[in-house]
Order: C-alpha cells, then structure tokens, then sequence
C-alpha cells in the first residue's frame, strides 16, 4: 500500500540545495509513494512554505517547528494514497509530530519522534506520545507507523559497536512496554534478523562509534 523511509537530516533551513537534493533522494526511496519522516529540520514559520514548496506541489508536508538551530520534525507524504488527514498532534517543542489520517475508509497513525538525549526526558517524551495515542481513541484494526530518532538502541550487541555503549534500560523497557500495546513490530529488524547496520557515526577518542539510533515500528498487520 505504502513505503516508508526516516531521516536525522541536521537541518534543512540554510541550504535550499541541500534540502532540495534530501527531498528527493528520500521520495526516490519510497518510489514516491509513502511516507517520509524527518527529524532536525530547523523549520519555522517563516521558512514553512519554502519547505513545502520544495517538497513538491504533488505531495504534503506536515511540520512541527523547533527552535532555529535544533530539533523540528515533519512528516511528508507523497503521492496519490487517496488518505484524508482527520487529526494532527504537534508537540510545542518540535520532538514530535502525529497523524490521524484514513486510507480507504481506514484508520493509520502516524508518529514521528525526535527522542531527547537524557533518559529522564526520553520518558517524558515517550508518556507525552503514548498518551496523545492513546486520546485519538482508535480500534484494534488502526495501522500505525512510529519511526524516527529514538537515540537510543535496543541490542547492545547488534546495534552498537566502538567506544563504552550506554543502554538506556529504563527507556528500552517504556518503549518495549508501547511495542507490546500497540502491537508493533521492527519491521527491519525483521527483514534483517542478525545484520549489523548503523544509522549514527562518530569519530571519537577511543575509535570510532556506530549506533542504530533509528528505526520504523509499524503495527504487526500492516
């Protein structure tokens, strides 16, 4: 029905070529049919429209604004999926955006998070999500797509090499804890039982480090 792809872009406010050359590089990977989810955008009202134009006149772009020089997150959506967009939740600190939206007469939820680097705030944040979720009130058969930056990984082993890897226990087992209420699923994880991939690289005195920080949980129907 959908793809669906996710990206720490670092900013997309001062360059118009860089953001440009990410739009399409992003929608090439969904074959211009899906979703794209965005983190670190640095949109704001004043750029808003620069940002939906370059993402294309045929597609919709939802942002949810952070401060000049950090956070933002966006959802984009593109092509002909037929979809209404019935509820969108933002958060006022630009850590996440949400959507209510129908496909066919059904029910998705979209979730984008741009997760906190403090385990403290990565609870907050992740209540702050389940409870808007959980306010939309919807059935058992709503497909939902939760993807971003969760900064944060879950397999020490798989997810996590070079330097002293930090597990964030307390988040593993909030979030584990929404898995298993949603019914959700990691859907590459999956497609890709035993692969070592990073989506975060850092030089760093003791070598240098790779984390999966990000990820795309989609209801195990979907």
């Amino acid at each position: 029905l959908f793809n669906v792809t996710t990206n720490n872009v670092k900013g997309l406010a001062t360059s118009r070529t860089k953001r440009i050359k990410i739009f399409l590089h992003l929608q090439s990977i969904i074959k211009h049919l899906g979703f794209v989810f965005l983190q670190e955008t640095h949109s704001s009202d004043s750029n808003a429209n620069k940002f939906k134009r370059d993402f294309g006149k045929d597609n919709e772009l939802f942002l949810c604004h952070g401060a000049s020089n950090a956070c933002g997150v966006a959802i984009g959506i593109c092509g002909d999926l037929g979809h209404t967009v019935k509820t969108e939740i933002k958060d006022p600190g630009g850590r996440y955006i949400i959507l209510h939206i129908t496909i066919g007469g059904i029910d998705y939820i979209l979730a984008n998070i741009y997760n906190e680097n403090r385990q403290k705030d990565q609870l907050k944040l992740l209540d702050k999500v389940d409870n808007h979720i959980n306010s939309l009130g919807l059935g058992v058969d709503v497909g939902i797509v939760l993807a971003g930056d969760f900064n944060f990984y879950f397999d020490k082993n798989l997810e996590a090499t070079g330097g002293n890897p930090e597990t964030k226990n307390q988040s593993i087992a909030k979030f584990l804890s929404m898995k298993e209420k949603y019914d959700l699923c990691d859907i590459w994880r999956i497609r890709n039982e035993n692969k070592k991939r990073y989506t975060f690289r850092q030089r760093h005195f003791t070598g240098f480090l790779q984390r999966r920080l990000d990820y795309i949980f989609i209801s195990n129907h979907l």
